[in-house]
């Protein structure tokens, strides 16, 4: 869970399982641990909790491990992967958020890593307006832009499933702007 770029393939199995001890599982009634045993596993559970969290993972991922009886795994699903963020793509975008916007409304996405944004609004002073915003200046984010700006998709832009012709597009559809 530590990469920059965490994916599950179709058909992978990512599992987790709780601690458990072998002596304390073929003597469940002896007493076995220390206080500094259980001060040690407290350490261990708050470190892997933390670190899921700088990674951005969520933390219910610890809690799933713990169904796992001893001998058992828990197997994270696809979708429980995206969900708990065990799986995590910087450059793929977030769902369309809606947002009343000056008697209209605006409807807002962005890549996970924040670089790329795109705003759609549409007033009745200022018609459909279509913003990019690109914090990220690498080849492949200008090129995108580039495809937007010069209609490479047949004359016309896919915006949410509809293509909207050159025409429109050059009455300022599209507003390609840079942040710095």
């Amino acid at each position: 869970m530590g990469g920059i770029e965490r994916v599950l393939d179709e058909g992978s199995k990512l599992g987790v399982h709780r601690f458990y001890s072998k002596n304390a599982l073929a003597q469940p009634a002896e007493k076995i641990f220390s206080g500094h045993d259980l001060d040690d596993t407290q350490r261990i559970t708050a470190a892997l909790v933390l670190y899921l969290v700088n990674m951005g993972v969520d933390a219910k991922v610890v809690a799933l491990a713990a169904t796992a009886g001893p001998d058992e795994m828990y197997w994270i699903t696809l979708e429980e992967a995206r969900d708990l963020r065990v799986t995590y793509e910087p450059r793929a975008w977030k769902p369309w958020r809606l947002e009343p916007f000056h008697g209209g409304a605006i409807a807002i996405s962005e890549t996970n890593d924040g670089t790329k944004r795109m705003v759609a609004s549409c007033t009745r002073r200022l018609g459909p307006q279509v913003v990019l915003t690109n914090s990220d200046t690498s080849w492949d984010v200008a090129n995108w832009f580039g495809q937007c700006r010069t209609n490479l998709f047949g004359g016309a832009h896919p915006v949410f499933g509809a293509q909207v012709d050159r025409k429109r597009s050059a009455e300022a559809l599209w507003i390609v702007c840079a942040e710095s």
